[in-house]
Order: structure tokens, then C-alpha cells, then sequence
């Protein structure tokens, strides 16, 4: 089993924010460069902090799921649900996925 540890998955996770290139992120700017630490990790989840110039933001990337949907369908879950709270503002943005 590859080893799961944040630190490890750094490198990776800057390779997707690269290669990803995401839209729609407000002050984002896929030509500028940026900075990944990583904050938390949790038993089925990662997150990091994506900085640019004085902006940041939270990715999280799960790594299993306590519902028993696959990877990408339990990320898209967990991104759809903040989506609906965002309205009554007791939730982060959800703005790329």
C-alpha cells in the first residue's frame, strides 16, 4: 500500500494544482506561481493550503470514504453539499473540483 502520509503526497499535490489549472477561483491566476503546505490530515481526507501572493485557499483531497462511494464520488459529495449550504453561509466556498 503506498504510503498516504501529507508530506509525502506535497509533490503530487502541487503536480495536480499545475496540471489542473483551475477556473472560476476568485484573485487565481494559473500564471502565477504558488505555494502547497499541507494543514491537516485526517483518517480519509488531506488538506492543504494553496497560497498566491496574499490569497489562499483550502484543497482537500480524500483518501478514502466512511460512506462507501468511490474516491471521485465522495469528493464530488462533499463538494455538492457545500455548494447547497453555501446560501445560508455556515460553510466554506466550494469553488473548484
Amino acid at each position: 500500500m503506498p504510503d498516504l502520509s501529507i508530506k509525502t503526497f506535497l509533490s503530487e499535490a502541487e503536480d495536480y494544482v499545475r496540471k489542473a489549472q483551475p477556473e472560476g477561483i476568485p484573485l487565481w491566476s494559473i500564471n502565477q506561481e504558488f505555494e502547497i503546505t499541507p494543514l491537516a490530515q485526517g483518517e480519509y481526507n488531506m488538506n492543504f493550503l494553496v497560497s498566491q501572493g496574499n490569497t489562499a485557499w483550502v484543497m482537500r483531497v480524500n483518501t478514502g470514504s466512511q460512506i462507501g462511494l468511490s474516491l471521485q464520488d465522495h469528493i464530488a459529495y462533499e463538494y455538492q453539499t457545500l455548494r447547497l449550504l453555501e446560501p445560508a453561509g455556515v460553510s466554506p466556498i466550494p469553488y473548484f473540483l
